[in-house]
């Protein structure tokens, strides 16, 4: 999932890098993910 090695650049860096991918693949879960940002991030990093 992680398209700009996301695990050397770190956990931080990965969340977000996550969070475009999903912005490009699924414009609708990026609007979800805004509306429920708390529980999306706790779930990617968990």
């Amino acid at each position: 999932m992680g398209r700009w090695g996301d695990r050397e650049i770190g956990i931080e860096s990965c969340t977000f890098d996550r969070n475009l991918v999903l912005e490009v693949e699924n414009p609708w879960a990026t609007a979800a993910g805004m509306i429920s940002k708390g529980t999306a991030d706790h779930r990617i990093r968990e």
